[in-house]
């Protein structure tokens, strides 16, 4: 009897110390593919991507680009096509239908354009990592570690541009964010939760004369946090010198996902009526969110050819560097874009567009297999007044 009293009175005493200790966690994730990726070809129009099916030299979500509010009404559907990974992960990326990838109802005239929009991102992946060091039962022991990664992002936003005089144009876009995340591993407790967000930014466009046109684009997204309110029993994956920290409750965890700042400048160039070509570097800067992420640049560039009054054929290029400091999982890829608009009707215009890594190399200098290679696909229509 004496031991049940011992033993009832060091259990009490261990969790009074556990919930006096009890840490909050905090887990900062990185959008890869949601809003300021890559996501589909037409939300560089208004939503949030890089090149637009309509516009090959649309700037990065530059509300102040006037064509961006030419049609009263645009949608897009898309879909990514099953990808598999590379080195010593099996990452399958695929379960993306986008319906709709965007949508936008809009009103221009001659001085101005408003544009309310409507953009989805839906990413879903499997990653299986071989021979990952683990503790179980107080042994160390190898085994696979299984991972779903499920993300929901939504956006609404508002944009408006003016014509200042004629070689001036000024835009300025707000929005909301919405995020429905949800991920599991073998290995760790389940993550996962819902948070909004907002989204601001300010755009101008620059006509020196009928051949070139320079644009700058400030953009900024909120982090959104959301939160799990489920305790769990955490094992360190290292036995401490002093034993009574091996074990730590978690009461309370939050998770952040987090967007950089964006500086956008950009500069295209008419060759002739019919060919344009543009070049854009974004500038991206991490502000409190994660100390592993760091700053860096993505560079863009592409094209847009008249093949007659009712056909444009596009091309581009852009990169996707991961700003991870620790990530291994060579995220850095090379994109080829190519999109088609074709002039069906007065009142119906149909855009294709697919955006792939499969073209280019997306190999590490100390590497021998491939990175990630992703492929995007998307339809459109825009109805005319």
């Amino acid at each position: 009897m004496k031991f049940f009293y011992l033993f009832f009175a060091t259990l009490f005493s261990a969790s009074t110390i556990l919930a006096q200790n009890s840490p909050s966690e905090t887990t900062y994730h990185y959008p890869r593919g949601t809003l300021t990726k890559i996501g589909t070809a037409s939300w560089g129009a208004g939503g949030a991507g890089i090149v637009s099916p309509l516009d090959a030299t649309a700037g990065f979500n530059n509300p102040a680009l006037r064509s961006s509010y030419q049609y009263p009404f645009y949608v897009e559907i898309g879909k990514r096509l099953p990808t598999e990974g590379a080195l010593d992960t099996d990452t399958r990326l695929d379960k993306q239908k986008l319906l709709p990838a965007y949508l936008a109802i809009s009103r221009s005239t001659e001085k101005y354009g408003i544009s309310l929009a409507y953009a989805r991102f839906y990413s879903y992946r499997e990653l299986t990592v071989k021979e990952i060091p683990v503790f179980n039962s107080f042994s160390q022991e190898v085994e696979n570690s299984a991972w779903l990664h499920e993300l929901d992002v939504s956006s609404l936003s508002l944009a408006c541009a003016f014509s200042l005089k004629p070689s001036l144009e000024l835009g300025a876009s707000a929005g909301i964010n919405y995020l429905a995340y949800n991920e599991f591993t073998n290995v760790s407790r389940p993550s996962d939760g819902h948070g909004f967000g907002y989204q601001l930014a300010i755009g101008a466009i620059y006509f020196p004369n009928e051949k070139l046109r320079f644009a700058i684009l400030f953009k900024t997204i909120s982090a959104i946090k959301f939160e799990g309110s489920e305790d769990y029993l955490r094992i360190q994956n290292s036995v401490p010198v002093d034993t009574s920290s091996l074990f730590a409750v978690v009461t309370s965890y939050e998770s952040m996902l987090g967007f950089p700042q964006v500086l956008s400048a950009s500069l295209s160039y008419n060759l002739t009526h019919k060919w344009i070509f543009l070049f854009q570097v974004d500038f991206e800067k991490w502000i409190g969110v994660a100390d592993g992420f760091e700053n860096i640049a993505q560079f863009h560039s592409g094209m847009s050819y008249d093949l007659s009054s009712r056909i444009t054929v596009m091309a581009g290029y852009f990169t996707q560097n991961d700003p991870s400091k620790i990530s291994g999982d060579y995220y850095d890829q090379n994109f080829f874009t190519a999109g088609l608009n074709l002039d069906l009707s007065k009142k119906y215009t149909l855009s294709l567009s697919v955006i792939d890594s499969n073209l280019l190399s997306n190999k590490q200098p100390d590497e021998t297999k491939d990175l990630f290679r992703q492929t995007y696909i998307s339809v459109a229509i825009a109805f005319h007044l």
